[in-house]
């Protein structure tokens, strides 16, 4: 789970272009929007079959980029999981299928069942986005930002499809989108959930570091107007985790 941000749109540029990456890339792969704050966006490549991650016979997945057939499931689980408002839902959506957008937005299907079982999210943001994304002015926090960090934004996944690795690959796969791209540092927040585990576990796994824990963290940043563990706006605890993210 994840902080909940209106934002989703380029604000400002930096060197590369699309030509330039996919020339870096190679031509096995296929352009998927991601976003930097960029007025013109640059490009991260994903693979163009979809990965396969074996987990048993009865439960595999697929993940692959978020597609505009995908947009109706993938708020009502996100609605379901996290809550928070249906604008944020509708801007961080359009921000992944838009091709004037440079988010990252990634489904996890469950091809024997035909049906989307996770969304997750990424950004790219420039120190003075990420500092408004965290919401670090509020808390009077001021953790080391690079010029340019990723952002993760929320992952979720639905109920009967937890402990099956998807949240797992989620992370592994925006890593590696953010290795590629070389962008050097990476930020994410942790819902403190009433269940026996929350992300906090994935973080940890790969190797994000605690900054922070912050008691009523989204009605502190004024982030989380609804959430399924509250009566109205959050109140609930989080975590605000970094780590470097290196080049492969």
């Amino acid at each position: 789970m994840g902080a909940e941000r209106p934002e989703a749109e380029g604000v400002e540029n930096h060197d590369d272009n699309r030509a330039t990456w996919e020339k870096r890339t190679g031509d096995l792969c296929e352009s998927l929007p991601f976003r930097n704050d960029a007025v013109a966006p640059s490009f991260i490549r994903i693979p163009r079959t979809t990965v396969h991650v074996p987990m048993s016979a009865a439960a595999s997945f697929v993940l692959r980029p978020l597609a505009p057939a995908d947009a109706d499931v993938a708020k009502q689980l996100w609605t379901a999981r996290f809550g928070g408002a249906p604008s944020t839902q509708q801007n961080w959506m359009a921000a992944a299928l838009a091709p004037s957008h440079t988010a990252l937005g990634l489904v996890a299907v469950a091809p024997q069942i035909d049906e989307l079982v996770g969304v997750s999210f990424l950004d790219v943001g420039r120190r003075a986005y990420t500092r408004r994304y965290l919401g670090l002015d509020a808390l009077d926090l001021a953790p080391s930002l690079a010029d340019r960090n990723g952002i993760f934004h929320l992952s979720c996944v639905r109920a009967d499809w937890e402990d099956q690795g998807i949240g797992s690959a989620f992370y592994e796969r925006r890593l590696e989108a953010l290795a590629s791209r070389d962008v050097p540092r990476a930020f994410g927040t942790a819902w403190h959930r009433p269940a026996p585990v929350d992300s906090r576990v994935l973080f940890e796994k790969f190797d994000f570091t605690c900054l922070a824990t912050i008691e009523q963290y989204y009605s502190r940043t004024g982030t989380r107007p609804t959430c399924p563990a509250c009566s109205g706006a959050c109140q609930c605890t989080a975590s605000l985790y970094g780590r470097t993210v290196h080049r492969t």
